[in-house]
């Protein structure tokens, strides 16, 4: 009788054990990344945001958490390749809701260059606005213009250099240590084109 009391108490243990350790592998992709984020306006840090805040970030999300994105676009692969994984997007807009910030959102679903994705076009009272215009020189050359006051973000991953994000914010996805500056500034640009566009 003893033995087969062992045997059970024995089968019990290794039981909680295999589901323990099957739900250990389950998880093992969820909970936090740690980053720090700062807000800048021409490279000066506004909000308070100096030092960088210490911002967590869940690493599984669901469509509520990333709202910039309709449930159509959330769930799909060429807009959100993603998919629930945290993005520096998310890590920006989590940020500016500790600061009390309202942050205005929008999707490129056609971008003119690269991939489609979510971006953030308003945080408080700093906006993104452009001026497009084209024009031809003493020689001939046609010159695209822009000029206007934008968002951009700057990432340094941990023990790396700062660099900017090229592509919409939504498709990096955040990685531990992860330091995003992101700045407000004015910008004017210009740019050799082949002709008139047709706009």
């Amino acid at each position: 009788m003893k033995k087969f009391l062992n045997s059970r108490i024995m089968m019990l243990v290794l039981v909680v054990a295999m589901v323990f350790a099957m739900s250990a592998t389950a998880f093992a992709d969820t909970g936090t990344v740690a980053v720090n984020v700062q807000f800048t306006e021409d490279g000066d840090p506004i909000w308070g945001t100096d030092p960088a805040m210490s911002v967590m970030v869940d690493t599984d999300l669901t469509q509520l958490d990333k709202d910039y994105f309709t449930l159509a676009q959330f769930n799909d692969s060429l807009i959100n390749p993603l998919g629930t994984k945290a993005s520096v997007m998310d890590a920006i807009i989590k940020a500016a809701n500790i600061k009390s910030k309202a942050v205005t959102t929008g999707v490129d679903l056609a971008p003119t260059y690269g991939e489609p994705g979510a971006y953030i076009s308003v945080i408080d009272d700093k906006d993104t606005n452009n001026s497009y215009s084209e024009y031809q020189d003493a020689n001939g050359q046609w010159w695209g213009r822009s000029v206007g006051e934008g968002w951009s973000a700057y990432i340094t991953p941990a023990g790396g250099a700062e660099a900017p994000a090229y592509v919409y914010l939504s498709r990096i996805q955040l990685q531990t240590g992860d330091t995003i500056r992101f700045d407000h500034a004015s910008y004017d640009y210009t740019w050799e084109i082949d002709g008139p566009s047709t706009k």
